[in-house]
C-alpha cells in the first residue's frame, strides 16, 4: 500500500474505486498479493493456512493436546472471514468506476517499483508451490518447541502440586506457632514432590512452595 500512499497520501478506501483502469500493473500485483493472503492454492499463504488448520486439527483428536476440535473449527471460519474482508477491500479499490477526480491521474508503477516487488512475488509462488526447503529449516525449532511443550505440566498436574504445598505449607505453620519448628522450603517442596502421583512436579512445587513458606 506504500504505493498509493506515495500518489495519494491517504489510505481511506472511500477516497479510491476503480483503480484497475487507472493503474493495471498495481492492481494485478494486489490481486495476487490479496490471494496469497486468503490463503489460494499455489500461493504461499495456503501452505501457511494448510499447516495451522491441519495441525489444530490433529491436536484437537481426542487425547490430543487440545481435546476439541473447536478450535479448528473457529481457525477455519478466521480463514472465510479474512477472505471476506480483503475481497472487499480489493472490491472498493480497485473495481467500479473512478469516481474521484483526483485518481484519474494516478500514474501506474514504475520499473523501479516493479524491481522491489519481484523478489516478493518469487517468493509467494516458490514458497506456494514447493515449500519443503523452508519447512525443512522451520522443522528443528517446532520439534523443539513441540517437545518442550509436551514436557511441560498440565493443568490438572499443577493443581495437584499447588494443593501438596498448600497442606504442607498449613501444617507448617501449624508447627511454627506451637514452637516445634518447622519444615524449610526444600524440605516442604520435597515433601511435596514425593506426595504428588506425577514425575515432573517437583518443579512447579519447589517454587511455589518457596513463595508460601519464605
Amino acid at each position: 500500500m506504500g504505493f498509493i500512499y506515495e500518489r495519494r497520501h491517504t489510505r481511506e478506501l472511500a477516497e479510491f474505486g476503480g483503480l484497475w483502469k487507472v493503474m493495471p500493473i498495481f492492481g494485478a500485483l494486489t490481486l495476487i498479493v490479496a490471494l496469497s493472503s486468503m490463503g489460494l492454492p499455489g500461493l504461499n499463504g495456503f501452505v501457511g493456512e494448510f499447516a495451522i488448520l491441519l495441525g489444530a486439527w490433529g491436536a484437537g483428536a481426542p487425547g490430543g493436546p487440545l481435546g476439541s476440535y473447536l478450535y479448528a473449527a473457529i481457525a477455519a471460519i478466521g480463514v472465510i472471514l479474512a477472505a471476506v474482508y480483503i475481497l472487499w477491500m480489493f472490491q472498493r479499490m480497485f473495481l467500479g468506476e473512478v469516481t474521484n477526480p483526483k485518481n484519474r491521474g494516478l500514474l501506474d508503477l514504475s520499473r523501479r517499483e516493479i524491481l522491489i516487488m519481484v523478489p516478493l512475488l518469487v517468493l509467494i509462488f516458490w514458497i506456494g508451490l514447493y515449500p519443503k526447503p523452508f519447512l525443512d529449516i522451520l522443522s528443528p525449532s517446532v520439534q523443539q518447541l513441540s517437545a518442550a511443550l509436551q514436557a511441560a505440566p498440565d493443568n490438572q498436574q499443577i493443581k495437584e502440586s499447588h494443593t501438596a504445598v498448600s497442606k504442607i505449607a498449613a501444617r507448617t505453620a501449624r508447627t511454627r506457632s506451637s514452637g516445634r519448628g518447622g519444615l524449610t522450603p526444600w524440605q516442604a517442596a520435597n515433601q511435596a514432590a514425593r506426595s504428588s502421583s506425577r514425575p515432573s512436579a517437583p518443579v512447579g512445587v519447589a517454587s511455589a512452595a518457596s513463595r508460601c513458606l519464605a
